[in-house]
């Protein structure tokens, strides 16, 4: 509106993900549980950067507030540098016993988004930025069949479902109307892949 742009002319993309390597494995699921021993936990797990936006601090502080109370949660970080967190937790004396950090390649990161329950992306959602965001790892976590956690308090109440609406796609769909909203923006008219 502030611009004066039609709504003819724009569009949302989904964010597109590789579905040869984020996609629900229950095999592997047990597997990654068995090998970080957290078979019987409810498991977060954030994937991802620690820049300041990211609110993987807060996201720390949460679980360690509601793992006081309920032993049978655990935090799963996959970092790009873990070096900012572990000083974080050291200098905050947030216990360890319950969070799992590691830093993998990203071809390894979607055998951890099996083991986990929830994917947990933080952002501040008043800010414009994020409000048209379609950040990459919501559709990785969705790809894998994990719940969303998108606000703090859905860290320990395992009942929690996002409020947001998100929507994972296939490569081809989104191929598809990507064409043809490119087709509508050029003025071609409408848009016809047969």
């Amino acid at each position: 509106e502030q611009y004066g742009i039609s709504d003819e002319r724009c569009a949302v993309f989904p964010t597109i993900v590789n579905d040869e390597l984020f996609r629900k494995d229950e095999q592997l699921r047990q597997s990654v549980r068995r090998e970080l021993n957290i078979e019987n936990k409810y498991v977060y797990i954030y994937v991802g950067g620690v820049d300041v936006w990211q609110n993987v601090d807060k996201i720390v502080e949460r679980f360690a507030e509601v793992s006081k109370s309920k032993d049978n949660l655990h935090l799963l970080l996959i970092l790009t540098d873990p070096s900012p967190i572990l000083k974080y937790i050291k200098e905050n004396n947030i216990p360890k016993k319950d969070i799992t950090i590691l830093s993998v390649p990203y071809n390894k990161v979607a055998r951890y988004l099996n083991a986990a329950d929830a994917g947990i992306i933080i952002r501040d959602w008043d800010n414009i930025i994020n409000k048209v965001a379609s950040p990459t790892k919501i559709n990785e976590y969705l790809a894998c069949g994990l719940a969303i956690i998108d606000r703090l308090e859905g860290i320990g109440d395992l009942s929690f479902k996002t409020n947001r609406i998100y929507h994972y796609l296939p490569v081809s769909q989104v191929v598809k109307q990507q064409q043809q909203i490119y087709h509508k923006l050029a003025g071609l008219g409408s848009f016809d892949d047969t």
